[in-house]
């Protein structure tokens, strides 16, 4: 039984962009995309690799792991903005930015992972996207897939689950223009499906969830993503 748990996570864990923290470095994402093989992944930040547990969802052994890559200052560029922009928006938000060689060219993807796991509340909430263009100047094609996932439990479980595809061209004109344009378009295509969700929450409280005992978490509001940063989960007092 064991066995078969580990091998669902193996597959779970990098297709849910997990974020981990490698002993004395700080925090990254386990993506497929910085899959090294042998249990290993990429830090591209940091030029480490590490051995990841995907049961305890712990990193271990962490190595350099120095790849040299013509695109760093687009990578490194966009790392940096994304940092900013989940730092205004998320509390618990991890980004990471890798640069891949696919066909002879070269591809930046941005990874973003926040949740909220409330359990005592009877409420759980994730948003992850991912993000990627060519490395083609002057101009490239930015394609972004945003997830955002919600569940609202007592009594009855209710799931919400919704997709964001969006296509935007990208000016390249050197890393740190287009990283703010990057960003922008991040933000406003957020926003966008931010407005959406609070709408479509608001009309489902009026007539599906009428029919729960909890319309609402037990917190008694809705979550604001654009307020994520402000939330704190405070701990059931022992007994």
């Amino acid at each position: 039984m064991r066995e078969q748990i580990a091998i669902s996570f193996v597959k779970y864990n990098p297709l849910s962009f997990t974020p981990v923290s490698i002993p004395g470095h700080g925090q990254v994402l386990v993506t497929h995309h910085g899959d090294l093989g042998q249990g290993r992944f990429l830090d591209p930040i940091r030029n480490i690799s590490f051995k990841f547990d995907h049961l305890p969802k712990e990193a271990t052994d962490p190595q350099l792991h120095n790849v040299y890559s013509k695109a760093e200052p687009w990578r490194a560029a966009m790392e940096t903005v994304l940092k900013w922009y989940i730092a205004q928006h998320f509390s618990t938000g991890v980004c990471t930015v890798y640069e891949k060689t696919i066909h002879n060219q070269q591809i930046i993807i941005g990874c973003m992972e926040a949740h909220q796991y409330n359990p005592s509340n009877f409420c759980n909430r994730s948003w992850k996207a991912e993000w990627k263009f060519t490395v083609s100047s002057p101009i490239t094609q930015l394609t972004g897939n945003v997830k955002v996932q919600g569940h609202n439990f007592e009594d009855a479980s209710v799931h919400m689950s919704t997709v964001k595809e969006v296509e935007e061209t990208l000016y390249l004109t050197d890393p740190v223009q287009a990283a703010k344009e990057f960003v922008s378009i991040v933000e406003r295509a957020e926003a966008e499906l931010h407005k959406t969700l609070m709408e479509d929450y608001a009309s489902l409280s009026d007539t599906a969830l009428k029919a729960l005992r909890q319309a609402l978490p037990i917190t008694r509001t809705k979550l604001d993503w654009d307020k994520m940063s402000s939330y704190k989960v405070i701990p059931a007092p022992s007994n």
